[in-house]
Order: C-alpha cells, then structure tokens, then sequence
C-alpha cells in the first residue's frame, strides 16, 4: 500500500517551529552561523519590535500565536490555494519520487501516512517520530517539492539505516552531516521530476561532490554509506 501524504497548516506545529527558530535556536548548523539573525532580520516589523519588547519567553509565544492567528484567518485563500497548489503538483510526481527513493536506498517507504505542513518561517524542520514534514509559504512549488524529498531521504535513513549507522558513526554532529550529505543524490536521481538543485549546507559540501563520483553500479546503499561515513569522519 503506498504511503498516503496529507497537506495542511497546522498552528500548532509552525509555533513551535517559531520557538525552536525564533525565541531560541535548536537546530543544527551545519556551518551556516548566524542563521537565526537573518530568520529574525526577515520578520515583519511590528513582530520583531514585539518580540524585543517582551520580558518572558511566555510573553512571545504569545505574541507569535497571536500573529499566526491573524495571518490564518486574513490569508486564508493564499494558504488555501499554496497548499491545494502543492498537493496537485505532489500527486503527480509521487510515484515516481517514491519508486527513486526505493530504488536507491533498497528499503519501502513503508509509512501509512506523511503530513506536510507548511511554515511560516524559511526554516523547514522535520519530526521522523510524528511522520511530518514542514515546507514553507515562501518557497516556489518546485522548492517545495525538493523540501519533501529532501526530507523523505531523511526518513529512509531514520526508517532502515539507524542500526546499522550505529556503530559505525561519532555522535550526533557525525550522523547529521552523514544524513544531510547523503541528499546530493537528489541532484542526480531527481531533478528531471522538476525540482530544483539541492545544494546541502557549506559543511559538507566536498563530501557530496565525492559522493557524486561513486560509481554507484556497483556498490550497494550500504557501500555508499560507509563511504559517507568515512568522508564526514574526517570533518570532525
């Protein structure tokens, strides 16, 4: 049964993504340093001279909730139509981004359900765990579709390389670049669907020029990865 994908806004979850970006940084770098200064420098005026102004991290939760509220309510047609917009074009790819992703990782994308949920910050994080993935309103579709994939590579990895990564790599910083390292691959499996090049953070940019090189004809998914392993190892 293939996966069945759902497309909304969800107040809730874009929230907690302002929290995590916004109020206070809790993402990983990756070699992009003051990524939060320019989330910040983006935000509407009236935003960013309220957030400044309140004591609490309570008081500017606060403040974000009430503006997401507003926007939903006086953008509803705009999110409507991005979203509806989005999902069409989705469909239409679908079985083949999935066949592609299934080919190269040799595992099913086995999942019932993904929920894409758009954001209203350029910061698109993912949650393997509730199965949701986040665009943004900003992004063109095309953009938008390279964000699902990008980060359906993430749940490949999570869903059937976890173990086996497990001992073979140094923490936290080490499975990241590996994880993000390992989308380069969209730019040579995917992008005559139409999506736009991924160009990966700074930091592992050599990496996935080499990966690029791997003939991989004649290596398994699991040769490509210690490969990436190795290469990473030596950014730490």
């Amino acid at each position: 049964m293939p996966a069945k994908f759902e497309f909304a806004y969800n107040l809730e979850r874009d929230l907690e993504n302002w929290k995590n970006s916004v109020i206070s940084w809790r993402r990983p770098l990756h070699g992009n340093e003051g990524v939060q200064e320019k989330v910040v420098s983006r935000l509407p005026q009236e935003i960013r001279k309220g957030l400044s102004g309140a004591e609490t991290d309570i008081e500017k939760l606060d403040i974000i909730r009430k503006y997401l509220e507003r926007n939903r309510k006086e953008k509803a047609n705009y999110y409507q139509e991005k979203i509806g917009n989005l999902s069409e074009a989705w469909a239409n790819i679908q079985a083949k981004a999935i066949s592609r992703l299934e080919k190269l990782f040799e595992k099913p994308l086995d999942f019932d359900l993904i929920t894409v949920n758009p954001t209203t910050l350029p910061i698109r994080p993912y949650n393997f765990q509730e199965r949701y993935l986040m665009v943004s309103f900003d992004q063109e579709v095309s953009d938008q579709l390279r964000t699902i994939i990008h980060e359906l590579f993430h749940f490949m990895t999570h869903a059937h390389y976890d173990s086996y990564l497990r001992d073979k790599i140094g923490g936290f910083q080490h499975y990241e670049m590996v994880k993000e390292a390992l989308t380069v691959f969209i730019n040579s499996d995917f992008q005559d669907l139409g999506v736009p090049e991924d160009k990966g953070y700074p930091k592992e940019r050599g990496v996935r020029e080499k990966l690029l090189e791997i003939d991989r004809s004649e290596k398994s998914f699991e040769e490509v990865l210690d490969e990436a392993v190795a290469l990473t190892k030596e950014l730490l």
